[in-house]
């Protein structure tokens, strides 16, 4: 049983329409199917533990699966609640190389939308930032974040995601997303094939014109602390949910 689930997550995508569906059938009991079908495979985790790793816009990002295919991905993202004393860590904004969609299983998302104004364009309600080019990871432990100059960008949406709801974005929509610092809050994103071959990333305090940044991979033992940490905390919440009723 625990591996054809996953055989029905690496086959379940042929066109959006069916990612869509598959979105409709995600709930988080069979989230947590899969995650046990990974713990109980060391091949699958130490597989998934290489294309793991902790994201510098403040979750984790975990496939679901080995993909069978390249053209759809579908990856777990954690916000873990913050521990007494942590800061919390603000998304940039930004765009993707892909379009994708996502669903909510545990927590809400605060959503934004953001557009680019020309120069001439003087809203009183635009900000500015830095404007980097981010390179992904391939195969190594670094990305590469590359300036290309100044920029004035201003919100067009928001909203507030909550547990089952799901969402699409187009690849060169900008964007960000934030968990509240309190919750654990967790999504799973299905993501197309690629677009382009860089990513915008709007940032509030300037870097250097250029700079790799290491983001190591997850070992297998602290994927399976991560995936066994997550079962418990949503365990211990479906409890509390419960004696409330």
């Amino acid at each position: 049983m625990q591996q054809l689930e996953i055989s029905q997550v690496n086959n379940s995508f042929s066109s959006s329409d069916s990612i869509a569906a598959f979105l409709e059938t995600l709930t988080l009991t069979r989230v947590k199917r899969i995650i046990k079908s990974v713990l109980s495979n060391r091949a699958d985790l130490e597989k998934i533990a290489d294309r793991s790793y902790s994201h510098p816009n403040g979750f984790d990002k975990i496939p679901l699966v080995v993909p069978s295919h390249e053209e759809f991905k579908v990856r777990l993202h954690i916000w873990w609640p913050l521990e007494p004393g942590q800061s919390p860590s603000k998304e940039d904004i930004h765009d993707h190389r892909w379009d994708f969609s996502s669903k909510i299983i545990t927590g809400q998302l605060a959503l934004e939308n953001w557009s680019e104004l020309s120069g001439l364009d003087n809203n009183h309600r635009a900000v500015t930032r830095e404007e980097y080019r981010y390179h992904p990871r391939g195969n190594n432990e670094y990305f590469s974040m590359e300036h290309i100059g100044c920029c004035r960008l201003i919100k067009t949406f928001t909203s507030s995601m909550h547990k089952g709801s799901s969402y699409s974005i187009a690849y060169d929509q900008l964007h960000r997303a934030t968990s509240p610092s309190n919750l654990l809050t967790s999504t799973v994103m299905i993501q197309q094939a690629a677009l382009k071959t860089s990513t915008r990333v709007m940032v509030d305090t300037p870097l250097r014109k250029k700079q790799r940044v290491k983001s190591p991979r997850f070992s297998p033992e602290e994927l399976r602390a991560r995936l066994e940490r997550y079962l418990d905390l949503v365990s211990i919440s479906n409890r509390g949910k419960r004696k409330n009723v």
